[in-house]
């Protein structure tokens, strides 16, 4: 089936199917993919941008969709987040 869409903080992601991976040429790690960004987001004060995508959330790995989802609701001040943008890692962090 199609992979798993969510919307949080401003960014839709997809979940890192073996076929987004290997088109993409994306880590060898699961994540999430970040597919599109809304102006004026939490996301874009992030620095996010389509084609991220998102390995940890708050020292979690990203396993699925659902710990993505639910470090963006939970109710801590700051979201830390480990990205892969082509090739190299960085940590996006946005105080809520």
């Amino acid at each position: 089936g199609a992979p798993k869409k969510s919307i949080q903080l401003g960014a839709e992601v997809v979940e890192v199917t073996p076929q987004l991976r290997s088109r993409y040429k994306l880590p060898d790690a699961s994540g999430v993919m970040v597919v599109d960004v809304e102006a004026g987001s939490v996301a874009e004060s992030m620095g996010l941008q389509q084609g991220d995508v998102i390995l940890e959330v708050n020292r979690k790995r990203v396993t699925d969709i659902k710990v993505w989802e639910n470090a963006a609701n939970a109710r801590t001040k700051t979201i830390v987040a480990l990205v892969w943008r082509e090739g190299s890692t960085f940590f996006a962090t946005f105080e809520k």
